[in-house]
């Protein structure tokens, strides 16, 4: 490697630096100056500047500066050559003193810029506009005339295998005393370098309207390029635009190539297509326009044939596959880029542009004509015959499965009740007897603590272990508080312990994960369907087995978008828990909750109206409710409200004191079965369920409960 390129990489190591020594990339650490004794945390990392700063010492950063302390070494020359050891990197070209090369070329893209990462949609950056937009037509107007006036000038261009139309049409310049000049109207952009006079060639970035609010420039003589002075010069201080980004925002369904620099996209221009230019590491703000603009367009992934080309397409490729973007790859014809390829053969450039043309749009209509039936007969079938040996996943209630045709299959599951009624008990409950049967499950308990939701299963066990006995059984408040059990007696505590370990036996397939995500660096954030989808994969790669997903509730999982509404926030999450069941084949259920409306209503499709997502993108939506919430024959408004206020007295009371409540689970919409209703017991104080069933003759343990409870 080069030295400048390897300084260039060590450089932008530095999070990775940071995050393999325990600190975080989000908040503040103890300073890493030797000299500054940090009782409270002040340093911590600039990522503008790529480096890390004290706010209270002023000690300021770089990879190379901190193995120099790590490894307690001062002389550049050595710490040099100790990153280069560190990093298993060796110099081509190596001087014995090992000392690093300034490099002010503009145009140079860091190595690990483009190193594919693993990325989430979250980690595509937001389009980051920039604080002043610059009218630069007027000056690019005078470049192109003076150009025009410039034979010598029109020859070098010419030379480039540009033909007048398109140094016409993108208005491609000269000034004659260089950058400082044609900014003169600009001098807070204007540069302090000793050749900046040198760089008289203009290349502006026009847009649809003919106006330019960006250009680079281009030095006239190759000679004078050196460590200080690249061949392109970029305006300070302006955040660099991607050539021809137009493209991207007008969003027409087109082949757009992708290239890296301008004459490369100026070649396939010349050539009939159309084509941006990275110049550079804009490769993250293309993607960055691509998340916000979501382009219809077909690109076409041109970018150099060396290394560091090779590695952009693999971070381009990684991206538009995050954002389901079509794209196809096209190495250049007769040369290491386009440009080149135009000047060996221009006939045979022009060739292969149109061939690359009509294979995108021929591939296009091939993934169009692959959504037809025919075209998915065979998978049809074969998941006909998968399905034989995936039957469906009980739920442990025998009626609710008698319902849904054997328990749970792929789907999404909604089950809603007003607060209070034991959705979350439920869910549990069924997920508890999911695990307990061998499956894997996933609960992602949004507002209670792991904790709390191991309690709550502990607690319906003593209710179950002690054979229904409330005066044994304890509550989750009585499983949680520890400071309890010196008063529990000796038979109490045996019951708890036999229950933990009931409940140890199948904890092992159950994952709980609590309302915030942990990232790698430490920091943590509202759980996303983002992350959801991301720990259902991370499950299924290293198990090798599908997980029944339970979710806690859907309306407070972290919006997608900040500016949305609650409503719509709630529709998109709903649409991605549904793509996760699809995606995975896996059943996830996600309870949801009622606004005070409902409360004295039963429950119906009505019910879920605040998300029009839910009634039609569930495949199955349940709802609780209390029995006896049902409209009666004649009953008017007013006697009815006062039937529904005793009805939830005496519900909250039998609560209160541990006795069942009659419960009714309707299955409200079944895509693939009928809709009913079942009835169930629920002894909310221990956290337990029950499938309810007349009084027979020889009585079950929770018969005899009933019945005793009237």
């Amino acid at each position: 490697m080069k030295r400048e390129d390897a300084e260039l990489y060590i450089k932008d190591d530095l999070p990775n630096y940071l995050t393999a020594r325990g600190l975080s990339l989000r908040k503040p650490f103890r300073c890493l100056n030797p000299d500054h004794s940090d009782s409270h945390p002040s340093m911590s990392y600039d990522v503008k500047r790529n480096k890390v700063h004290c706010f209270s010492c002023g000690a300021d950063y770089s990879t190379f500066d901190l193995i120099g302390i790590e490894y307690g070494l001062t002389d550049n020359a050595e710490i040099f050559k100790k990153a280069y050891e560190l990093y298993n990197i060796e110099i081509d070209t190596a001087q014995d003193d090992f000392s690093p090369v300034k490099d002010s070329r503009q145009y140079k893209t860091p190595l690990n810029e483009f190193k594919p990462r693993n990325q989430k949609i979250d980690d595509i950056e937001d389009l980051e506009e920039p604080d002043k937009v610059y009218d630069f037509t007027k000056i690019i107007e005078e470049a192109h005339k003076e150009l025009l006036n410039t034979p010598k000038a029109m020859d070098y261009y010419r030379s480039r295998g540009l033909s007048d139309e398109i140094i016409k049409e993108y208005k491609l310049g000269y000034c004659k005393d260089g950058y400082n000049s044609l900014l003169k109207d600009f001098p807070e952009l204007h540069s302090q370098g000793k050749k900046q006079g040198l760089y008289k060639y203009v290349l502006p970035y026009i847009n649809d309207d003919k106006t330019c609010n960006y250009f680079i420039t281009e030095i006239t003589d190759r000679s004078q390029v050196d460590e200080y002075n690249g061949k392109y010069r970029k305006i300070k201080d302006i955040k660099a635009y991607i050539f021809n980004e137009r493209y991207i925002i007008r969003n027409s369904p087109e082949v757009i190539f992708i290239c890296e620099g301008i004459y490369d996209a100026l070649s396939v221009e010349m050539a009939g297509g159309k084509a941006i230019a990275f110049i550079g590491t804009a490769h993250r703000r293309f993607l960055s326009l691509c998340k916000k603009y979501k382009p219809k367009s077909k690109f076409i992934i041109m970018l150099d044939n060396d290394g560091a080309g090779q590695k952009a397409v693999e971070a381009v490729k990684e991206g538009l596959n995050i954002l389901g973007i079509d794209y196809a790859i096209h190495k250049p014809n007769n040369g290491k880029d386009a440009n080149e390829s135009l000047q060996n053969d221009k006939e045979a450039f022009v060739s292969d542009i149109a061939e690359a043309i009509r294979k995108a749009v021929e591939q296009e209509k091939l993934d169009y004509l692959n959504n037809s039936a025919l075209k998915h007969i065979a998978e049809f079938t074969n998941g006909i015959n998968e399905s034989v040996n995936t039957p469906a996943i009980s739920t442990g209630f025998l009626e609710l499965n008698n319902m849904l045709d054997g328990g749970f299959y792929e789907g999404l599951y909604i089950l809603g009740a007003i607060s209070s009624l034991g959705k979350t008990t439920f869910a549990l409950q069924v997920a508890d007897q999911i695990a307990r049967a061998g499956h894997d499950v996933l609960f992602f308990s949004l507002e209670m603590s792991r904790s709390e939701v191991i309690a709550k299963s502990i607690s319906r066990l003593t209710f179950i272990e002690s054979k229904f006995n409330k005066e044994l059984a304890k509550t989750t408040r009585g499983i949680l508080a520890g400071k309890k059990y010196r008063y529990y007696s000796q038979e109490e505590k045996d019951l708890i312990k036999k229950s933990v370990e009931v409940y140890s036996q199948f904890a092992g397939n159950m994952y709980i994960y609590e309302g915030r995500y942990v990232n790698k660096d430490g920091t943590a954030e509202r759980m996303s369907v983002a992350h959801i989808r991301e720990l259902v994969n991370k499950h299924v790669t290293l198990t090798g087995r599908k997980p029944v997903v339970f979710i806690d509730y859907l309306q407070i999982i972290a919006p997608t978008d900040i500016r949305a509404t609650d409503k719509q926030n709630t529709d998109i999450a709903v649409f991605e828990l549904k793509e996760i069941s699809r995606d995975f084949k896996i059943p996830v259920v996600a309870i949801s909750s009622f606004n005070r409306e409902n409360y004295s209503q039963p429950v119906s499709m009505a019910s879920f109206k605040e998300s029009g997502a839910i009634e039609y993108s569930s495949d199955v939506l349940l709802g609780l409710q209390y029995s006896g919430m049902e409209y009666l024959d004649g009953e008017n408004e007013r006697d009815r409200t006062k039937r529904i206020r005793e009805l939830f007295r005496i519900n909250e009371a039998q609560a209160k004191n541990g006795k069942p409540q009659e419960i009714d689970l309707k299955i409200l919409k079944q895509r693939n079965g009928a809709k009913g209703s079942i009835g169930l017991y629920m002894t909310a104080k221990f956290n337990y369920f029950d499938d309810f069933r007349p009084i027979e003759p020889e009585e079950t343990p929770f018969d005899k409960l009933v019945k005793e409870s009237k």
